[in-house]
Formats: structure tokens, C-alpha cells, sequence
């Protein structure tokens, strides 16, 4: 017996399939199937095609068949893609302005020394420093184990450079620990085995208390000197005599006024001074508050101007100011109304007196 199903499917996105299965009279039997399958990426449709499904029978012996036609309804899917497209967008900040050399960073103006606003179009009226001088000390050492000689005496001899250099590095060691140490100058060498006059130059910041730092250096490099000094020393080395050993004039190199002239704005010099306090170094003018110079402006605000000091006073659209200091003011409103209340008198009087005259007319006449 041999059977045929075939089923075939109609639609716009499955081919036909066919399947055919051969059953022989023996038991055995024969399957073949040729699917064939596309599905093509478009926009999401579902469709359901119908399905013939025919099944013959043949007997041996026997010629005629019969087809039993049967429906039914296959689904089908249709698969399909989105792709997603991201754009990156850049955005591009235009620099503001600034006044007075002052730059444009991370979305502010930062200003130079003297000026201050969101612009830098304003004058400060402190500027507070970051100065620092060099505080110098006189020691005077002999060297006990090296010999004075002749071309010593020659500054640009190459002994005398020698000498110097070698004094230097060692020093150098000695002085090192000493806070604020920024080297030594050799002004003399004189004999006796070998005398050297040196300053030692030490950076302080400029303080009240910057003299006083200073007094205590002296004192902790008197005590390395000592040290040294009482230190076993090699031929190889310098060594010194303990018992000569002259430490002195220690100064504060600084010039304050000077320091403000060069370091305010241009055209400024003659508005600031300097005024040094426990907290640092200042250049102030006569709008700095809390001065003994400080100008008072009473109801107003004083501000540094190209012109000098300056008092601006407070709501200048409701009030009149007598003098250049804010001392007292009037008010605009009050002005306006006391003159409109004194002409509507004078207006009221006036009317009286008219009113008066014709009545006083009128009775005589009766």
C-alpha cells in the first residue's frame, strides 16, 4: 500500500512544503520531504495561509484512489530588526568676557592681582599678598687647616674660586636643616689661617612677626655652627675653630611701600599703602575698613575708582544726598508729596479768598 500526503501552504512569506511518505505492502516505509524556507527582514506582518493535506491509498490490486481533502491553518512569524542609531551631540561654550587681563576659565572669570566682580571690573580695595623677603645673617669662621696664600686675595683667581666652591658645598650641609636656608655669599677672605666673612640668606613671609622669625633663625644657625664646629673633621674637609666663631647684624631685606607701588594696578600706586599685620602683607587704600584711614561714607559704600575713593550711596532713585559722604538725605517721595499737599493749599486758599470777594460783592449790591 502506498500513501501520499502533501501539504501546501499559499502565502506571501512561507514557500510550499511538500511531504510524501511511501508505505509498500512489506512494512516498509520510504519518507521524503524538500522544505524550503524564506524569511525575508520587513515590517512585522502575521498572515495564515491554508493547508491542503490529500492522503491516498492504493491497494494491490486496486486502480482507483481515494482523496480526502482536509483544511486546517498554519501560522507563520515573521521575524524582524530594529536597529537604533545614537547621535552624539557636542556642545561648544562661547568664553565670556572679562575685564582688566583677566581669563576666562570653567565658566567664571578669574582675576589679576587689584581687581574683583564677575567681570574683574572692579577695583579691590585690599589687596592681600602672598610677600616674602630674605632675612639675611653675618657669620664670620676661620678655617684652621687650610693656609692663606697670595692669589686668595684675587676674586677671579681660579684658587680663590676653588676655595669658594668648596667652602660653599660644605656649608651648604651644615646649613641645610636651618627652616627658610636658601644658601650663603662669601664676601671676604682675609688670613689667619683662613678668615671668611659670609652672609647666610634665609626667605620669610612678611608678617608683624617676620624680625622676631628672623631672631629665632640666628639662634638655631648658631647652634649647627656649634655642632660643626665640635665635630671631628677630616683633611679632606674644612675644619673650624670653635672659639671663633662671630654670628651678627641679622636684617630683614624689605621694602614695603615699594612692594605696593609694584605690585597694584597700573595708575594705582598713589590710592594704596602698605600695612603689615600677624596675618600677612597688605596694600590697602582709604575704602579698606577697619583702618585708621578709612573714609566713612555714613549711609553709603565707599569703592575704589580710577579717580580715587569714592562713597555711592544707597537708592540714589529714591533719596537726595547732601555732600559727597552720604551724611543725610531726603526723600524724593516725600518732596513730591509735601509740594503737592502745599500747592493744593495754596490752590485751597486761593479759592477761599475768591469765593470771599463774590460774596462780599454780591451783599453789597442788596
Amino acid at each position: 500500500m502506498i500513501t501520499s500526503i502533501s501539504k501546501g501552504t499559499t502565502g506571501a512569506t512561507t514557500s510550499p512544503t511538500t511531504l510524501t511518505t511511501s508505505i509498500n505492502t512489506n512494512g516498509s516505509t520510504i519518507l521524503s520531504s524538500s522544505p524550503t524556507i524564506s524569511t525575508p527582514l520587513s515590517r512585522p506582518t502575521s498572515t495564515s495561509s491554508p493547508s491542503t493535506t490529500t492522503i491516498t491509498i492504493t491497494s494491490p490490486g486496486q486502480n482507483s484512489s481515494s482523496t480526502k481533502p482536509t483544511s486546517s491553518s498554519l501560522p507563520t512569524t515573521t521575524m524582524s530588526t530594529i536597529i537604533t542609531t545614537s547621535t552624539l551631540h557636542s556642545t561648544t561654550t562661547t568664553p565670556g568676557f572679562c575685564a582688566n587681563g583677566g581669563i576666562w576659565v570653567d565658566g567664571h572669570c578669574e582675576c589679576p592681582l587689584g581687581f574683583t566682580g564677575d567681570t574683574c571690573e572692579d577695583i579691590s580695595n585690599t589687596i592681600e599678598t602672598k610677600a616674602e623677603t630674605n632675612g639675611t645673617v653675618q657669620v664670620v669662621l676661620r678655617v684652621t687647616n687650610r693656609d692663606f696664600t697670595e692669589d686668595l686675595q684675587n676674586h677671579s683667581s681660579s684658587a680663590y674660586l676653588e676655595f669658594v666652591k668648596n667652602f660653599t658645598e660644605q656649608m651648604n650641609l651644615v646649613y641645610r636643616n636651618v627652616d627658610g636656608y636658601q644658601g650663603i655669599q662669601v664676601q671676604n677672605v682675609t688670613p689667619g689661617s683662613v678668615v671668611v666673612d659670609h652672609v647666610v640668606i634665609f626667605s620669610l613671609i612678611m608678617t608683624a612677626q617676620a624680625q622676631e622669625k628672623l631672631n629665632n633663625i640666628t639662634k638655631d644657625l648658631m647652634a649647627e655652627i656649634r655642632v660643626v664646629t665640635m665635630e671631628n673633621c677630616t683633611d679632606d674637609e674644612m675644619c673650624f675653630n670653635s672659639s671663633d666663631i662671630t654670628v651678627r647684624d641679622n636684617s630683614l631685606n624689605f621694602n614695603q611701600e615699594g612692594y605696593c607701588r609694584e605690585n597694584v594696578p597700573k595708575g594705582l600706586e598713589d590710592y594704596f599703602f602698605p600695612n603689615l599685620t600677624s596675618y600677612g602683607f597688605f596694600c590697602i587704600s582709604n575704602c579698606t575698613p577697619d583702618t585708621a584711614s578709612t573714609i566713612n561714607c555714613n549711609n553709603g559704600r565707599c569703592q575704589l575708582t580710577r579717580s580715587g575713593p569714592q562713597c555711592f550711596c544707597p537708592e540714589p532713585h529714591m533719596y537726595w544726598y547732601q555732600g559727597n559722604r552720604c551724611e543725610s538725605r531726603v526723600s524724593k517721595l516725600a518732596v513730591g508729596l509735601g509740594s503737592a499737599v502745599a500747592i493744593l493749599a495754596v490752590m485751597v486758599a486761593i479759592l477761599a479768598v475768591l469765593l470771599f470777594r463774590a460774596r462780599s460783592t454780591q451783599l453789597s449790591y442788596r
